[in-house]
């Protein structure tokens, strides 16, 4: 009977509990939270903001010609490589029109051939930097118009080509162009294959959906 009547203490009720809790866990972030008092104070009292807060260290390269004059090499390759170049007589040099080997050949001709040849040579090099600047623009370009009058375009060389083939060699042409019929006749196989699958996907969807 005396073990009857002992009573195991009870536990603390649900609610309760939950309210012991919720008090601990705020306590917790008010103590986190506390840690940030003086940054959002000193962000308070600033008379202006510009973000980002911590401006990050870029380092943009205006041109082609910036990159090379300050490219600093980070690998052993990059350091042979640069090895390589700064050596040799066929670079030219930061600043300067002529590589040293145009120089020396320069130097061994006569003054009008040394004038005629050096603006042949800045011409070739005008010529170059323009098709360089040409060809990047022409990269960026995603227009299917473009892409289709280039196509063209690269048809109809093929074909000039063809025609000057022609006169100096017939059987070869001959053999060009049906190479290149053949192609032809490939491409617009694929094509259609490519058109039809796509018709008989629409098809079979369009009685699905008529059934249902």
């Amino acid at each position: 009977e005396k073990h009857k009547d002992l009573k195991l203490a009870s536990s603390i009720s649900t609610p309760e509990q939950e309210k012991v809790d919720r008090k601990a866990t705020y306590q917790r972030a008010q103590k986190e939270l506390a840690q940030w008092d003086s940054v959002v104070h000193s962000r308070r009292s600033a008379p202006s903001l510009s973000f980002p807060l911590v401006k990050p260290n870029l380092k943009l390269l205006t041109s082609a010609d910036h990159y090379k004059t300050n490219f600093e090499a980070k690998t052993p390759l990059e350091a042979e490589v640069m090895s390589l170049l700064r050596d040799s007589q066929s670079v030219v040099k930061p600043n300067e029109e002529l590589t040293q080997r145009e120089k020396t050949l320069l130097d061994k001709m006569t003054l009008k051939e040394a004038l005629e040849k050096r603006k042949e040579l800045m011409r070739l090099r005008s010529l170059q930097s323009y098709q360089e600047i040409k060809i990047r623009r022409q990269n960026k370009i995603k227009s299917k118009t473009y892409r289709k009058i280039l196509r063209k375009e690269k048809r109809k060389d093929k074909l000039r080509e063809l025609e000057l083939l022609h006169a100096t060699n017939p059987e070869l042409a001959a053999e060009k162009l049906e190479e290149m019929e053949k192609i032809r006749i490939e491409e617009r196989a694929t094509l259609k294959h490519r058109n039809a699958s796509k018709f008989l996907q629409f098809q079979s969807i369009r009685s699905k959906n008529n059934k249902e």
